[in-house]
């Protein structure tokens, strides 16, 4: 197109120039000569023209170049978007393989594009969804192209409420990571799920993880761990006990010793009560024999005592 163009407007100008020019052969040959014979000095016009082609045809290389030019970069341009392409679903792909719902949040600025530096934080008016993996949608319960690009506040449900903006803020403002576990029923069984967010190039990382298995055993563990620590109890109370009675049983088997020593006190003051001739002898035969019923009255209530834990346990 520039091309003839340019070719046109030489044309044009060529002819009104050829207008302007027309002069009568007389007068021609006398401007040269009296004889009516040409010089071999090119007519201005000639030149004019030459010029003209020149700068045409070098224009017209030069376009060449540049149109060369353009459909190589459309070709790279192309090429990189094929490849862009192909990352893309590489990544996407890398997502949809991990365990864990992963989903980016990325900050919505009232300003998009400051002049200097980062936008201020104070002029987030949005936080939007703009990555996820097939295992993320299936918690919002859409699919992952209607997803992407919405606004995060759908999100609020599974995360933390009315405050869930505000928690997104204190990530990126203060590089703060936030981590729970919660607990739900699926179909009347308990599963947990870990529910981690973090700040990276500037948005949030959501990360949702199945850890029933994981809290399962954390639990089969704590059970075991308190039944361990439970048997370790009951063996220090056996042993207490054991001590117990092994000190008991020795107490008993001193006091069956003292009894049947008082015994056969109290048997030997009875037959020499009888043989006795002084009130004086009487009167000490009689001490000694309360004495040593004194004496296995508290060793009967002590046996009495110590009876109940040889026999119940």
């Amino acid at each position: 197109m520039t091309y003839r163009l340019a070719t046109n407007c030489f044309r044009s100008k060529q002819t009104s120039m050829s207008r302007q020019q027309v002069i009568p052969a007389p007068l021609i040959g006398q401007e040269h000569g009296s004889s009516g014979t040409p010089t071999s000095e090119e007519h201005p016009i000639d030149q004019q023209a030459t010029t003209l082609q020149a700068l045409l045809d070098e224009r017209t290389a030069q376009l060449e170049k540049a149109n060369e030019a353009l459909a190589r970069a459309q070709a790279d341009l192309r090429r990189a978007n094929r490849q862009g392409g192909q990352q893309a679903l590489y990544l996407q792909a890398v997502l949809n393989n991990s365990p864990a719902a992963i989903g980016y949040i990325k900050a919505v600025f009232d300003k998009p594009d400051p002049l200097e530096g980062d936008p201020l934080l104070d002029s987030i008016i949005d936080y939007q969804l703009v990555a996820l993996n097939d295992k993320f949608a299936a918690i919002v319960g859409e699919p992952v192209g209607q997803l992407v690009g919405q606004s995060a506040s759908r999100l609020a449900g599974l995360l933390w409420q009315e405050v869930t903006y505000a928690n997104f803020y204190r990530i990126i403002a203060e590089d703060v990571a936030l981590y729970e576990e919660r607990a739900y029923d699926e179909a009347g069984q308990p599963r947990w799920w870990s529910i981690s967010a973090a700040k990276h190039d500037g948005g949030v990382v959501l990360t949702y993880l199945d850890v029933t298995e994981l809290r399962q055993t954390q639990l089969q563990r704590e059970a075991l761990r308190q039944q361990a620590d439970e048997a370790i109890r009951v063996t220090a109370q056996l042993a207490a006990l054991r001590q117990q009675l092994n000190d008991r049983g020795a107490s008993m088997r001193v006091a069956s010793h003292d009894i049947r020593s008082s015994i056969g006190v109290v048997s030997g003051a009875t037959q020499l009560l009888k043989s006795a001739e002084s009130d004086a002898d009487r009167v000490h035969l009689l001490d000694m024999i309360n004495r040593n019923v004194d004496a296995m009255t508290h060793l009967l209530a002590d046996l009495i005592d110590a009876s109940p834990i040889g026999t119940d346990r």
